[in-house]
């Protein structure tokens, strides 16, 4: 009798001489050499420990339930003798020996360009239907807020409102086409765009190119307004130096050069028009996608004390800033001067009540409230629709916000999570810092209200990036479900994949190149 110690047993009709009879013990992996050699008798009939009906499968099951009789063949090791297989079936790998891990990928993965035109999807959509909602929306209180006084300047109580739609009509389809225009494309393109923004901003500042208009230089005699501009250059700009593989963040010099120099000089720019308030939502918009971007901290803490220092001096160095800072805590101590606009303001939104005087029936838009088409559009929006009104509007820019939001968290990578939080932001921002001026919260900056406000060049700035906006949700959910060469593949494996950069193997599956004696 042949002990159990002579040698691995193998399979029925894998022997070397006759009379081989197969065990019945547990498979521990298999040996090397001639003996791995299988007749077809043992693919055909393959016994495990619980009976006849599982076969070569069940030993498949069992083997990916565990791991560890996969693991012990499929690195092609020879076990000791004396210890029984299983099943009578033999792991035969045809794989090399496993190979090292590999070293970790750098947190800042390819762009993923895609090939054509990217297509809207729901959240595109969204984003889009909630611009035009607010845009629509905004042309028709302009109307309501400026009729009186369009026909008075021009004759023509539909003068403010013809503007309005034209901005419009050239805002829309720049929004449609940067839609569809990978945001890559325009990151490339970010440092001349830049260039253009600062050239435009020193131009404004000689009386030869812009005109002061409202105490500030803020447009040219082409009718341009630099400072919206640079929003979006802005943007670009720092989403295009963050997001980039050979700089980190957590640095100070690969924070603050380039971008926040920039940024740095785009702020002393707009301030000398002067026009705190923009430079203040700019600098916001900034700072978070620098947080988005994993800046340190202790970093960010010591530019915005600095930043806090050079602003508490530039409100005193102006007396209209020191006289609007004033006038908002007590505003009733200067009711026909800092105060005036303020107290209007409440006026305006207090006497809407619920439901507001009905559309049209304003009273402070007759000379009472200053720029009530403008600046003020908020507090006529309280007054002839009340309070259900001024929800309304806010709600549409919370559903904004959100969907703003929801397009960063599924971008397809660190670029456009960074422009998408940072439009998000800058519309966000602005949305309360002109709700929260006009109704006594924050101190009068002269920011307009975004997509609501009259304004051209804000109009047409705003849904450029909302197109862009729309365009990096469209990549976020088509992104999800392909590699980085565009192929197809399934959300099993693309959820699956491991740090290495491989697909992970299914549990229950075989690994390539391994098959049943």
């Amino acid at each position: 009798m042949r002990s159990r110690g002579d040698g691995a047993v193998r399979a029925k009709g894998g022997g070397s001489g006759p009379g081989r009879q197969p065990s019945r013990g547990r498979s521990r992996g298999g040996g090397s050499g001639a003996g791995n050699a299988v007749s077809p008798a043992s693919r055909r009939t393959v016994r495990s420990p619980e009976g006849p009906r599982g076969g070569a499968m069940d030993s498949w099951k069992k083997a990916g339930k565990g791991g560890q009789e996969l693991r012990g063949a499929a690195t092609g090791a020879q076990r000791p003798a004396g210890r029984p297989t299983g099943s009578g079936a033999r792991v035969v790998s045809m794989d090399r020996r496993r190979q090292p891990a590999a070293a970790p990928r750098k947190t800042e993965s390819r762009d993923r360009r895609p090939c054509g035109p990217v297509r809207l999807n729901t959240l595109g959509y969204t984003i889009g239907g909630l611009s035009l909602v607010l845009s629509l929306f905004g042309m028709l209180m302009i109307y309501s807020a400026s009729s009186n006084l369009s026909f008075i300047k021009y004759g023509n109580g539909f003068q403010f409102l013809e503007r309005q739609v034209l901005a419009g009509a050239v805002g829309l389809l720049f929004m449609l086409g940067l839609s569809r225009i990978d945001y890559h494309r325009l990151g490339d393109y970010s440092p001349l765009l830049m260039g253009v923004g600062l050239l435009l901003l020193v131009l404004v500042l000689f009386p030869s190119f812009g005109y002061v208009a409202n105490g500030s230089r803020r447009f040219l005699r082409f009718g341009v307004q630099p400072s919206e501009f640079v929003k979006v250059a802005m943007l670009l700009f720092a989403a295009q130096q963050f997001g980039r593989g050979d700089r980190d963040v957590r640095n100070l010099v690969d924070l603050a050069l380039p971008t926040l120099a920039v940024a740095a000089l785009v702020g002393l720019l707009i301030m000398l028009e002067p026009d705190m308030g923009t430079t203040v939502i700019i600098m916001v918009a900034v700072l978070a996608m620098a947080v988005v971007a994993g800046a340190r901290w202790s970093h960010l803490f010591s530019m915005l004390s600095l930043a806090g220092l050079l602003g508490v001096g530039l409100i005193f160095v102006e007396p209209y800033r020191y006289q609007r800072l004033f006038s908002f805590l007590h505003p009733w101590e200067d009711p026909q001067g800092g105060g005036f606009h303020l107290i209007q303001s409440m006026l305006a939104i207090g006497s809407g009540g619920i439901g507001g005087f009905n559309l049209g029936m304003s009273r402070q838009k007759f000379m009472y409230l200053p720029n009530a088409h403008n600046d003020f559009i908020f507090s006529i929006i309280g007054e002839e629709l009340g309070f259900i009104g001024t929800i309304f509007v806010i709600a549409l820019f919370t559903a904004l916000v959100l969907a703003g939001v929801k397009a960063a968290r599924r971008a397809p990578d660190r670029k456009g999570q960074l422009l998408a939080m940072g439009i998000t932001v800058l519309v966000g921002v602005q949305a309360f810092v002109n709700m929260g001026a006009v109704s006594g919260i924050l101190p009068i900056t002269g920011v307009t209200l975004p997509l609501i406000s009259y304004g051209g060049s804000s109009l047409v700035i705003f849904l450029s990036m909302l197109g862009i906006l729309m365009n990096v949700a469209a990549q976020g959910t088509r992104g999800a479900g392909r590699n980085l060469s565009g192929s197809e593949e399934s959300d099993d494996s693309s959820h699956m994949r491991r740090r290495n950069g491989r697909a992970s193997l299914s549990p229950a599956r075989p690994e390539r190149g391994a098959g049943v004696a």
